[in-house]
């Protein structure tokens, strides 16, 4: 228990890592004033990017039904609470972040990013999705 602890914490914080180096990357080769405001912010992008990073991590254990004793007391108290009403507009946003969905609109996006010639955008798209398709799979 304590390893998968530990191993999901670098995978986080290897992410992170990953986003805001390429995150960097990209803003120092478009343009100064996004690379001011970044160098100035530096630490809320990064606790952004943590955040972001562990609400879909979040996500995932719900999805595959990893889910801890807290996780299930929650679930058990909203499906309790929470009329039915909106279950439709929930499984239709489940819908669009699987994978099924996620790798269709990258590679629409990767085409038309290449159709509109604009490569580096391209790669880092695609090099974003391989990156994460990567790292489910560790």
């Amino acid at each position: 228990m304590a390893f998968e602890a530990i191993k999901d914490i670098l995978k986080l914080a290897l992410i992170a890592a990953c986003l805001y180096v390429a995150l960097g990357y990209y803003v120092r080769r478009k343009g100064q004033a996004w690379s001011a405001f970044l160098d100035k912010r530096r630490l809320r992008v990064l606790l952004l990017l943590i955040l972001a990073i562990t609400a879909i991590k979040v996500m995932e254990d719900v999805v595959t039904r990893e889910s801890g004793p807290v996780d299930e007391t929650l679930l058990r108290f909203v499906h309790a609470n929470v009329p039915p009403t909106p279950n439709g507009f929930f499984e239709a946003a489940t819908f669009t972040g699987s994978d099924k969905v996620m790798v269709l609109l990258s590679t629409v996006l990767v085409a038309a990013l290449l159709i509109a010639r604009r490569r580096f955008e391209a790669a880092l798209v695609a090099v974003s999705v391989l990156g994460a398709g990567a790292v489910v799979f560790i």
